[in-house]
């Protein structure tokens, strides 16, 4: 952002929503398997 390069800061950001987006569906999972009953 201080270099002003605003299609490289986009770019980051949605590399950065990305991998958190495989986080979250990666521990959805595992809960969904330690608690099938609760996800019914």
């Amino acid at each position: 952002m201080l270099a002003k390069d605003w299609e490289a800061d986009f770019l980051w950001l949605d590399k950065g929503a990305n991998h958190l987006t495989m986080i979250a569906d990666v521990l959805t999972d595992g809960m969904i398997k330690q608690f099938p009953q609760k996800f019914k």
